[in-house]
């Protein structure tokens, strides 16, 4: 290099680049923990030495302090490459291809152009001169070409794994692309000084171009905060994170996608940026979270029959500091297991009614056609004796009693196949059930039997409740055709605040219900019971000769809610 003044501008100029790299080595030893904060502080380190041997170099007035600090600042290039390729290569996440081999090689050219450098005057193999040449440059030996190979094989390294990392992480890509440009500049800035060209004499090019690089290093650091643990730890979360996030730009295009994400929707995270939104999610989902201009929550599921899988997606909008729209943010979380244990626990309920069921219409035949078709076998026994021993007007008498209670036995029979053919099950809903239910009631007696249900109660019943309100309306009209005479009955059900209300009136005879014994006439008893195994409350309005009106409050089942 040229030799210039004591403690020229230029001087100062390296000593403030100096203390630059400093300030910056400090700030990144402090995130040492983090990865590529400890190769970015000895990047720093190596760096400062080059550009002090640079500030040495200019600074001295002999040739023999020249050529000391000009071979001083060559010790120092290839270890600053060496820990920037480990700093690339941490700060990208590929961290594990640093086995001890790896380091072991990267550190051998750095290792023997010391050696070559240090031992120059014996075989000057790194530089043909021996010593300063009066415009500051040496010719270089054969052994510098371990020196350039390096320099710029490391690009080869550095810019593919900053490339992907730019594809890979759209928030990496700025302080990327400043990474980027900084190292063009230190290639181009090398061949210019090699090319004799230097347009900042006597100033190193290399040096002016590694401040910029610098400068690059330090929006990074400071700017985009790459060592933040804040920031660090927050992608953590969204790449380790149980549910899948997908962002979503105005265009309705994917911007991103977590890894969870991309297992969901079977695609790479690659292959899923920037497709349309449209393409990834059924149709009739894609409107409810890209269109809406709020929160919103909606579900979906993937695949067919066994391999289907259910999804609660919640979308909000993301907008600017000037609250301008900028896309969609969309939380996918699984609800698979979820969903399959809820049918395994409605399974389960189905079940348990069934068998409630069996043990009722056991009992019912039991106490209702068995008792009648014992009494009818008793006296049919008793009216045959009479015809032997001549009471015929007596034997009459009692034949049309055993022909009423046969009616009685055969339409009670009936009720209880209209009961069986027209429950609730897995095939169809409580509202489907109680439509057929009225069907066939009104076929069965000739009463005419209407249906009001509000919107919002398809198939809010649990099986259970739906088998217990069943039961109860059958008993109440039951009751209606047999002690009330009615001719019109009515069933209503309307739902609330997670409550549903069951009305069944008729224009029957109506009775007194404080009049009514203890014992459960009429089988109020037993409706008042079936009720309250469903947590629900009955009430009964009626007057003699006013029809009979009976309530029944029963809790809805509930829905499952999307979590945050």
């Amino acid at each position: 290099m040229n030799a210039g003044p004591s403690f020229t501008p230029l001087v100062w100029i390296c000593l403030g680049a100096v203390l630059f790299y400093v300030v910056m080595g400090v700030a990144s030893w402090r995130r040492r923990l983090l990865p590529g904060a400890r190769p970015f502080a000895l990047l720093c380190l190596f760096c400062a030495l080059w550009t002090l041997g640079e500030a040495l170099e200019l600074q001295a007035t002999g040739l023999p302090a020249k050529w000391f600090w000009f071979r001083f600042q060559n010790l120092w290039p290839l270890p600053a490459l060496t820990a920037g390729v480990f700093f690339i290569l941490q700060y990208a996440g590929l961290g594990r291809w640093l086995t001890r081999r790896v380091v072991v090689l990267l550190c051998v050219p750095p290792l023997l152009v010391a050696l070559l450098l240090l031992t120059n005057e014996a075989h000057q193999l790194f530089y043909l001169s021996p010593s300063y040449v009066a415009d500051g440059r040496a010719a270089f030996g054969p052994g510098a070409t371990i020196f350039l190979a390096y320099a710029y094989l490391s690009a080869l390294v550095n810019l593919p794994v900053l490339a992907w990392l730019a594809a890979r992480s759209p928030a990496d890509r700025l302080p990327v692309l400043l990474i980027v440009v900084g190292h063009l500049l230190v290639r181009i800035a090398l061949a210019a000084d090699l090319a004799g060209r230097n347009p900042f004499a006597p100033l190193d090019a290399v040096i002016v171009s590694l401040f910029l690089l610098a400068v690059t290093y330090a929006l990074a650091l400071f700017r985009f905060r790459i060592f933040d643990p804040v920031r660090l730890a927050r992608r953590l979360a969204i790449e380790q994170m149980g549910e899948g996030m997908v962002v979503i730009d105005p265009s309705g295009h994917v911007a991103d996608v977590n890894p969870m994400a991309a297992a969901i929707l079977g695609l790479t995270a690659a292959t899923a940026r920037g497709q349309p939104a449209a393409d990834l999610f059924p149709a009739d989902f894609v409107p409810l979270v890209a269109g809406a201009s709020d929160a919103t929550v909606g579900d979906f599921s993937l695949g067919d029959d066994a391999q289907r899988r259910y999804y609660v997606a919640q979308a909000w909008p993301l907008r600017d500091r000037h609250h301008g729209p900028l896309g969609r943010l969309l939380l996918l979380r699984d609800v698979t297991e979820q969903k399959r244990a809820e049918q395994r626990h409605l399974a389960q309920q189905r079940a348990l009614a069934t068998l409630l069921e069996r043990e009722r219409l056991a009992n019912e035949l039991h106490d209702g056609v068995g008792q009648t078709l014992a009494y009818v076998s008793l006296q049919a026994e008793t009216t045959r004796k009479q015809l032997s021993d001549g009471q015929l007007a007596t034997a009459d008498a009692q034949l049309a009693r055993l022909a009423e209670a046969a009616r009685d036995a055969h339409l009670d029979l009936r009720e209880s196949i209209l009961s069986l053919k027209t429950g609730p099950g897995a095939e169809r809903t409580f509202i489907e059930a109680l439509e057929s239910y009225l069907a066939g009631y009104g076929e069965l007696y000739g009463i005419r039997a209407a249906l009001t249900v509000a919107g919002g109660l398809e198939g809010a019943f649990a099986p259970e409740t739906g088998v217990q309100l069943m039961r109860v309306i059958q008993e109440a009209l039951a009751n209606a055709h047999r002690h009330g005479g009615a001719r019109a009955v009515c069933v209503a059900l309307a739902g609330r605040d997670g409550q549903a209300r069951l009305t069944i009136s008729d224009d029957g005879r109506g009775f007194d219900p404080a009049a009514l014994p203890d014992d459960g006439h009429y089988g109020l008893a037993i409706m008042r019971q079936r009720v309250a195994q469903i947590g629900g409350r009955l009430t009964i309005d009626s007057l003699p000769g006013a029809g009979t009106r009976i309530v029944v409050d029963a809790p809805l089942m509930p829905q499952p809610e999307a979590k945050p």
